[in-house]
């Protein structure tokens, strides 16, 4: 088989998957949500012509994503606990854009610790994603 024959079935093998819809577990309410949770804040900072507190308030909103399909008081707890999180995170990036150097180290370690503690905790996706973008975005 030729390189360019595979490269071809590599391609339409990456197509299909790429293009197959998968059934999901959660509902359909779900991504209405979690658009509207990061929508709503981008919208009103756009109004008030402050885009930057807006982009913030997203990657708040983003904690909607983390809430679990347990009983209510658990869900309250693990949404708490993300939200009180990612706040940490966004003030340590922030504390850590003043000084350049120390951007990058903090960011490794702070991916290290967030991704320890989302996996022993078994968080799914989206996992440590947003803490570390949380931490990373204040230097935009």
């Amino acid at each position: 088989m030729s390189a360019l024959a595979r490269l071809q079935a590599l391609i339409r093998t990456e197509l299909a998957h790429l293009t197959t819809i998968q059934s999901s577990d959660r509902a359909w309410q779900l991504p209405l949500a979690a658009a509207l949770s990061t929508g709503i804040p981008l919208l009103v900072a756009a109004y008030f012509d402050h885009l930057a507190f807006g982009l913030v308030g997203s990657i708040g909103g983003l904690v909607f994503l983390y809430l679990p399909n347990t009983p209510m008081h658990h869900r309250m707890v693990q949404l708490m606990a993300c939200a009180f999180g990612l706040a940490a995170c966004y003030c340590l990036g922030l504390l850590c854009h003043f000084v350049p150097y120390l951007v990058v180290p903090m960011l490794v370690i702070l991916t290290i610790l967030v991704t320890m503690i989302c996996r022993f905790f078994g968080m799914g996706p989206p996992g440590s994603l947003f803490f570390v973008m949380a931490a990373s975005e204040p230097g935009a």
